[in-house]
């Protein structure tokens, strides 16, 4: 079922390859600072390796007979910080400088927690794929922005809580490659996203993480009443034969439960072909009442009226008069 069906499956089918069409391509290998093909740095340094150079530390020392102090630095490591070297007398104690390696010398700030152009985060292997997705993505596309990253993340979490526990373990390990592929996908390379790169991965979370086709209902549409789903029947097979019409073809069948008592109102209007309206008391079960054309005649949309009882379910099935496919709409109101 199209994402546009209001399926919450069918919603998150694409969360990870839409995200970045969404904030635009880049043109080029660049980050998301502008730099090419390198992390952001601490240093401005425009060579794509850091280096962090230190303001030049300076060492006063007095000598034995009280002179003025004289200013040195420590030649050993011109790079480092050097540490102060106290006279403690005659004899200087200072000449040897325990401190003229400092533990500072491998510059922190040459790490980057966030995601990089050859896709591979700096913070380790410990992160999860949907950590290095959301890392990535915000590198990328977001200045790597952390906050972004962190959302992105949990986005990509629930969506896979929510998969697993419809579509099972295999899909929830396809969400995971799928989200590591892409956290591992250098920057110039995502605008290609299902089109030469991550192809194999993505194929795989869609059939594993997709019902198929002929599954019955595509979507639950709970009891909310009024309300209007919108979709296509486009690739879903077909599940029941309608008694009206010229035999349908492929078709979209939703599940509606009755909130209390009453008159429930269903119909096509909106949608872009020829359809067939019927009302099932299960998936596969029998036909309740089917409709070509709604009563006025008036146009090719469809129209079902049914007394329901709180709490019970019909499957409501949008098919269409001669074999058409394409985008619909199902209205659902209370008479």
């Amino acid at each position: 079922m199209r994402s546009d069906m209001g399926d919450r499956s069918q919603n998150l089918l694409f969360l990870l390859s839409l995200a970045p069409l969404a904030a635009g391509c880049p043109g080029d290998d660049s980050g998301g600072d502008g730099t090419t093909g390198s992390m952001p740095m601490t240093d401005d340094s425009t060579s794509g390796s850091p280096t962090t150079t230190p303001p030049p530390t300076t060492m006063t020392s007095a000598d034995s007979t009280g002179t003025d102090p004289s200013t040195t630095t420590d030649p050993t490591d011109p790079t480092t910080d050097t540490m102060p070297m106290t006279d403690s007398g005659a004899t200087d104690s200072g000449a040897t400088d325990s401190g003229a390696t400092d533990s500072g010398a491998t510059d922190s700030g040459a790490t980057d927690s966030g995601g990089s152009d050859s896709g591979s985060s700096d913070s380790g292997n410990m992160d999860t794929p949907c950590q290095q997705y959301g890392n990535q993505l915000s590198y990328c596309y977001y200045g790597n922005d952390p906050t972004y990253a962190a959302n992105a993340a949990a986005g990509c979490d629930m969506a896979q809580a929510y998969l697993a526990a419809t579509y099972g373990a295999a899909c929830s390990t396809a969400l995971e490659e799928f989200a590591a592929c892409l956290g591992a996908l250098p920057c110039a390379q995502w605008a290609n996203i299902g089109d030469g790169a991550c192809d194999t991965e993505q194929a795989t979370f869609q059939t594993e993480c997709s019902p198929p086709p002929g599954a019955c209902p595509d979507q639950d549409a709970g009891n909310t009443v009024p309300q209007t789903i919108n979709g296509d029947t486009t690739g879903l097979g077909g599940n029941h034969a309608p008694s009206c019409g010229a035999g349908g073809g492929e078709d979209a069948t939703i599940q509606f439960t009755a909130p209390a008592d009453g008159t429930y109102i269903f119909d096509t209007s909106g949608s872009a072909f020829d359809t067939v309206l019927a009302l099932l008391d299960a998936c596969g079960g029998n036909e309740l009442d089917c409709n070509d054309d709604e009563p006025s005649g008036m146009s090719l949309s469809s129209e079902l009226t049914l007394a329901m009882t709180m709490g019970q379910t019909v499957i409501v099935v949008v098919d269409s008069f001669d074999g058409e496919v394409g985008p619909f709409t199902l209205n659902i109101t209370q008479q």
